[in-house]
């Protein structure tokens, strides 16, 4: 469960963090 969260958390930051982060 705790890497599904971590995904998911990362899912939606991938679009506001692209700009700053390339990796996504």
């Amino acid at each position: 469960k705790n890497r599904d969260n971590a995904s998911s958390c990362k899912s939606e930051e991938t679009p506001a963090s692209k700009s700053t982060r390339p990796q996504g």
